[in-house]
């Protein structure tokens, strides 16, 4: 194997070769040489006059062509370099490497279907070559053609398949095209050739995360972080695969790294407010949505989730602000508009409340709650009609809704059709046994004599459920015949019993 000689020696050589072309001005050859001697130098622009001499002195000399095609892509005069390797392709249709230089030149002026073409076909001729091969892949993969660039990528790791790198890059060309087990084993043979692949690392944590083994994904990200400290990525996936976790505040210390570590990165705030919010410290997750905020003044789910943060901690004007501001962003966010009734119901504004409600229901037929929420204030109105057929809503959207099916029965009794309500309390028992203020108002609909014996079971099952709730029910057992003040039903509590739900982290 040849050595590589000293920079004197190649100037030697190409003094020489002077020497050969002023002696025998016509000879192409002596032309070709003295070219690759100033190349060896680095005197690139003697080296592309000589080649130039060289195809004009021999024109079907396909390696003098390739020689000048490559000087000039070096040079940086691309169109010209093109313009000459084409030439060396058509003299020599066999001939590897002017189709791989062509593929340089071209993928230099950023025409990749054509540099793709000319890999395709040095990788052809030459396939031994894993060069031609890797910018294949690496072409393919900017025209978005990542089958064919997963192919390529394959082809290179049997050629070497000792190198960790092209492992890694199978494995996120898999992962573009979402087959992330696969992905996952490619970032697993790289690791196998280099534990230490930070590449390799970062992938295998994706693809794990992807497709739900969060465990080994936290251990691949975490392993990245500490071969490179001082990086944000690293930590903040790490940060964010811990709180997929629930574990919370080891993943608020991550992202609060990774926020330090690159100010201008809002979704390392985003997710650190997203995890602060399942602490419950609402005022921090504020504050770290505002910064959020600060950076990209239009992140709707930053804007919702501070609503969500404003809400938790009281400011419910503040949360409605923000609420709005999410809809404007964003109209079809039947959340924030759910969020928004709710904000609004607090502060007593019940016509905009009611607004949002509906809309938040005709946006997301399925949300059970926000049909629910609009039910219960139209029940605080007495619109007892409406406040059903909103109930009803809520129950079609989630039949298992044990709170809708006893609000039910509280608007139908409010219109004197106890047989109807009895229904609606049997229903919210059946599913929720344990649901003492179904019992309660089911036990009121049995305050009748001929349903005495349904009253007192009744009476049993609160005594067991609701002490407290049994002895208001015994107080009016015992007042059954005797004329009275009007019964009060058990409602469900105002508004849904589910949370202001923050949204899911930003990956």
């Amino acid at each position: 194997m040849r050595e590589d000689r000293p920079i004197e020696d190649e100037a030697h050589g190409a003094g020489r070769w002077r020497k050969a072309v002023r002696e025998h001005p016509a000879n192409a050859a002596a032309r070709y040489a003295l070219g690759v001697a100033l190349v060896r130098t680095g005197r690139e622009d003697e080296a592309e006059a000589a080649f130039r001499e060289a195809t004009l002195l021999r024109p079907g000399w396909a390696e003098a062509h390739n020689a000048l095609g490559a000087t000039l892509c070096r040079l940086g005069r691309h169109d010209e370099a093109i313009d000459a390797l084409s030439v060396a392709s058509r003299l020599r249709e066999d001939f590897a490497l002017p189709r791989f230089n062509l593929g340089m030149a071209f993928a230099q002026r950023h025409r990749y279907a054509e540099a793709a073409d000319a890999f395709r076909r040095a990788a052809a001729l030459f396939p031994g070559l894993a060069e031609s091969h890797i910018n294949l892949a690496v072409t393919l993969a900017l025209l978005g053609r990542h089958r064919e660039a997963a192919d390529a990528w394959r082809d290179v790791v049997r050629l070497v398949p000792a190198r960790p790198g092209p492992h890694a890059r199978l494995g996120w060309a898999l992962c573009r095209l979402g087959e992330y087990r696969e992905a996952a084993a490619a970032f697993r043979d790289a690791l196998h050739a280099d534990p230490g692949c930070r590449e390799a690392l970062g992938g295998l944590g994706w693809a794990c995360a992807e497709i739900g083994d969060l465990k080994e994904a936290a251990e691949a990200f975490r392993k990245e972080a500490d071969s490179s400290p001082g990086e944000r990525l690293p930590l903040y996936n790490l940060g964010t695969v811990l709180g997929m976790l629930g574990r919370h505040e080891e993943a608020a210390e991550r992202l609060a790294e990774a926020a330090r570590r690159s100010p201008g990165h809002a979704e390392s705030r985003y997710n650190l407010g997203v995890c602060l919010s399942r602490l419950h410290r609402h005022d921090a997750a504020t504050a770290a949505f505002r910064e959020a905020l600060r950076i990209r003044p239009a992140y709707t789910k930053g804007r919702y989730n501070l609503g969500v943060a404003l809400f938790e901690t009281g400011r419910h004007e503040e949360a409605a602000a923000a609420f709005r501001e999410t809809v404007r962003q964003q109209p079809d966010h039947a959340r924030a508009r759910f969020n928004l009734g709710k904000s609004c119901h607090v502060l007593g504004l019940v016509q905009e409340a009611a607004e949002a409600f509906r809309d938040a229901a005709h946006r997301d037929p399925d949300h059970a709650a926000s049909p629910f929420s609009l039910g219960i204030l139209l029940l605080e109105q007495g619109k007892n009609e409406e406040a059903a057929e909103a109930f009803r809503r809520a129950i079609r959207a989630r039949p298992g809704y044990a709170r809708a099916h006893n609000s039910l029965g509280v608007a139908l009794i409010r219109m004197s059709r106890t047989a109807e309500a009895a229904e609606a309390f049997r229903e919210a028992t059946r599913i929720s046994p344990s649901y003492a203020e179904a019992h309660f108002n089911l036990g009121v609909c049995l305050l009748r004599p001929e349903d005495r014996e349904g009253a007192s079971r009744q009476l049993s099952v609160l005594s067991s459920l609701d002490p407290p709730l049994a002895q208001r029910y015994a107080a009016l057992l015992s007042r059954r015949d005797r004329p009275g003040p009007s019964v009060r039903y058990a409602n469900s509590p105002r508004g849904a019993r589910r949370r202001t739900g923050a949204e899911r982290f930003s990956s």
